[in-house]
């Protein structure tokens, strides 16, 4: 489950947060048929590190609570649709604050984290370098594919806080730029932001350049050359797959860009054997997630978002 500690006041206040959730979540799973061989007692443990690196994500997720939780999710999804549905164009453009997010704005955001889940789930190849390798050049493929055609947007990271626009020699050019940036991080610079680079700037509509391509490729072979000695670097190989998704086709319209997302989302957990419900994904830098961290992820997410819907709908003249 996402940290409970986010936006409480204190720790008790946390852990009744998490509770709540856990609470809800099972019995939920049990009520659409699955089945614990545990009981409902609770263990507070004290972890000290980051959100994702306790193990108990990583257990594998049986095919009966996988579907469970898809299930509920769906429910969760299904009522938050319905009452976003019958609001107004102008409705949805409310926002919760005058900084604030508007309905539309939390619908896209929802959609951009199923895409990220997605994306985190696609298995790598075993060997980092030949993993990497591989990333770029399906990003490199998706560019050449897609090299003048129309112009994509997608909701960025929570701090871009709106959709950013993205054609084929711009993603080649944040690419070649963030390449560098990692070069600079190894060489003693700061780690690169997550956000940083993603304005348009003049020329970004023009054809893609080979000497883009080429620059690229040099500044990948270098960083596989030191990441033995900064293995840091290797984080490259997600971004790469981030940027290559920045292509994707997906609906234009917020609502229907999350329908599609999610039902994309549910299929792609539903079609998977017990070998995939298994499996840890383990990038090239060695940041590892699971079928059980993604769905716990997306469940926690779409109540999180909901809450926020509820409060701006709150707004919305009757």
């Amino acid at each position: 489950m996402q940290p409970a500690a986010e936006g409480t006041a204190s720790r008790d206040d946390a852990l009744a947060v998490a509770r709540s959730r856990a609470i809800a979540h099972r019995a939920a799973f049990e009520r659409l048929g699955a089945r614990f061989d545990d009981d409902a007692s609770e263990t507070v443990v004290e972890w000290q590190n980051s959100w994702g690196t306790p193990l108990d994500p990583f257990v594998p997720i049986s095919s009966s609570l996988l579907r469970a939780a898809v299930a509920y999710l769906s429910e969760l999804e299904q009522s938050l649709d319905a009452s976003v549905a019958e609001l107004s164009s102008s409705d949805r453009d409310r926002r919760d604050g005058p900084d604030g997010w508007s309905m539309r704005m939390v619908i896209d955001h929802i959609a951009q984290g199923y895409i990220l889940f997605m994306e985190r789930l696609e298995p790598w190849p075993l060997v980092p370098e030949e993993a990497q390798a591989a990333a770029l050049e399906e990003l490199l493929e998706r560019v050449a594919l897609h090299d003048r055609g129309a112009a994509t947007a997608f909701f960025g990271w929570n701090d871009e806080n709106r959709r950013v626009r993205w054609t084929p020699r711009k993603i080649l050019r944040v690419v070649g730029a963030r390449q560098r940036e990692w070069l600079d991080h190894a060489a003693g610079g700061p780690r690169p932001r997550v956000s940083g680079g993603h304005d348009e700037v003049a020329g970004d509509e023009g054809a893609i350049d080979e000497d883009q391509v080429a620059t690229i490729r040099r500044q990948e072979a270098e960083l596989r050359r030191i990441a033995r000695e900064h293995p840091a670097v290797r984080e490259m190989a997600w971004w790469y797959r981030y940027y290559r998704d920045r292509l994707a086709a997906w609906p234009a319209d917020e609502l229907d860009r999350w329908r599609a997302t999610s039902a994309a989302f549910s299929d792609m957990l539903l079609a998977m054997d017990e070998l995939d419900l298994a499996r840890i994904r383990m990038s090239p830098s060695g940041a590892c997630t699971s079928v059980r961290q993604q769905l716990s992820v997306a469940l926690a997410h779409i109540a999180e978002h909901a809450a926020q819907i509820a409060q701006i709908r709150g707004t919305v003249p009757a």
